[in-house]
């Protein structure tokens, strides 16, 4: 990329019934400062408004790809990332319907990828409510070594890559096995999880150029204490988790002890996960709670 010149971004776009929040995140996108950016706009399916939002701003910075049933978020993601015409550009967004961009967020992720060569680049967010109240959400905790087998690099909304990685990555995507990435539910951490398979280097900023909004329609939201801790068991009582820790280790080719234990948990092995307690969660205290409720209900789903 020529540095003289401003960088051209495309922004990948998830929506479904979003006409509420559409043109607030939109017209904020499309304020960025000291970029070019062109949104590129995968709908489920939407029964709204949406589509009539979208077709009314210029082609030139809101395209609308052809209309094809995804079935849930992260696989409306994965479509927009596989099908949309960003070879061209020199960076890689992702967005969300309903939130707020600050005009720095895209220039600030640009300079922290080319001052420091990652090759893929998230940060923390600030959560909003309908009454007002933020919350500061840091995820800017130092990477571990295996921490992208078990979670994601951050919120999706503030993911950004230089096209070379993201033409790997689809290039990978699209020779994967369709029925194993069609089990993934969440994009950004498969796409978290690709980047550092590969061994190139993530930066998690801690600055937040988001307004995360928070409502009863968000895919996963910023809610935090016991209410998460909790909703975190339930998706490994539920198997959920499990699942898609061995799809997204299968797409990467890459495995580890842990992951190892949880393809076939036995009595024996359960001392594993917390053995490798701190490699597995960016937060000391998850990481504890992951190693035992992965031993604890892998042991009880096991056949």
């Amino acid at each position: 990329m020529d540095e003289k010149a401003r960088p051209r971004i495309a922004v990948l776009m998830a929506t479904y019934n979003g006409a509420s929040w559409l043109l607030e995140q939109i017209s904020s996108i499309l304020a960025s400062e000291d970029v070019d950016v062109t949104i590129y706009v995968s709908d489920d399916g939407s029964t709204d408004e949406t589509l009539a939002l979208l077709y009314a701003f210029p082609p030139s910075r809101v395209q609308v790809l052809p209309a094809v049933k995804s079935g849930g978020a992260g696989q409306n993601f994965i479509r927009a990332f596989l099908d949309a015409p960003w070879d061209s550009y020199d960076f890689v967004a992702f967005a969300d319907q309903d939130d707020i961009w600050l005009p720095g967020k895209l220039i600030q992720a640009v300079r922290r990828l080319l001052d420091t060569g990652a090759q893929g680049y998230s940060s923390d967010v600030t959560a909003f409510w309908p009454d007002g109240t933020t919350r500061y959400v840091k995820k800017s905790q130092p990477l571990q070594r295996w921490d992208y087998h078990f979670e994601s690099g951050g919120p999706g909304n503030t993911f950004v890559l230089p096209v070379r990685q993201a033409l790997s990555l689809r290039s990978r995507l699209r020779s994967s096995d369709p029925n194993v990435l069609r089990v993934i539910t969440l994009h950004d951490w498969l796409i978290y999880a690709l980047v550092r398979s590969e061994g190139h280097p993530w930066i998690i900023d801690n600055y937040s150029g988001v307004e995360y909004r928070q409502h009863a329609e968000n895919v996963i939201g910023a809610a935090g204490g016991g209410y998460a801790i909790l909703a975190r068991f339930d998706m490994i009582r539920s198997g959920w988790y499990q699942t898609q820790i061995l799809a997204i280790a299968e797409i990467a080719g890459r495995s580890n002890p842990v992951v190892e234990y949880l393809r076939k948990p036995t009595v024996w092995q359960i001392w594993v996960p917390f053995r490798h307690v701190r490699k597995c969660r960016r937060r000391a205290l998850e990481a504890i709670l992951f190693a035992l409720a992965v031993s604890v209900m892998s042991l009880s789903r096991r056949k």
